[in-house]
């Protein structure tokens, strides 16, 4: 009978231990995960994500079904934003960010890295891991979250080159219909 017992205590046990530490390491989604052009802007910048080299991006993470504004306990934020280097390996910069608010932006401000330190033209991918820490009775419950995003920059000709170009085309149009007569 002891041995029943203490079998059946040994398998709820490590039935227990097995339980919690699944919870600990399940990561979630993030309910809202996008691109946006500041800080404080919850409007999705439009899809596909693109900026020039004048534009800071940001990026939004919305950890629960709630409202932005909400406080929701402590969270600790890394990402990792990554330039797709057409010429050589890629190059990773990890951004960290704490916050105590159900939605928060990050962005090179400074803290590791100034955007204009690290900007790139072409393709940065951006992965997002968010540990929240949420105090309650006589347990402290660790929820995981994860995700990534995308974004481009792109070169915009300057006022001057672009009225060049129009002139120019103007020009070669003007040519084209001028020897079609």
């Amino acid at each position: 009978m002891r041995k029943k017992i203490l079998i059946s205590s040994l398998a709820f046990f490590g039935l227990s231990i097995w339980l919690t530490a699944s919870s600990l390491f399940a990561l979630e989604p993030y309910e809202q995960i996008y691109m946006t052009s500041g800080n404080g802007n919850i409007t999705e910048k439009s899809v596909p994500y693109a900026y020039t080299l004048d534009e800071q991006p940001w990026l939004y993470l919305q950890l629960k079904n709630q409202a932005y504004t909400d406080t929701i306990g402590t969270s600790n934020s890394t990402s990792v934003w990554t330039w797709d280097n057409p010429s050589g390996p890629d190059e990773p910069y990890l951004r960290k960010h704490d916050d105590t608010k159900n939605g928060m932006w990050v962005s090179f401000d400074g803290a590791e890295y100034s955007w204009d330190e690290i900007k790139q033209l072409g393709t940065w991918s951006i992965t997002a891991n968010t540990d929240l820490i949420v105090p309650g009775g006589l347990s402290t419950a660790i929820q995981k979250y994860s995700g990534s995003a995308s974004f481009q920059v792109n070169v915009v000709p300057e006022p001057a080159s672009m009225l060049l170009y129009i002139l120019g085309g103007g020009s070669l149009l003007a040519g084209f219909f001028r020897k079609k007569k």
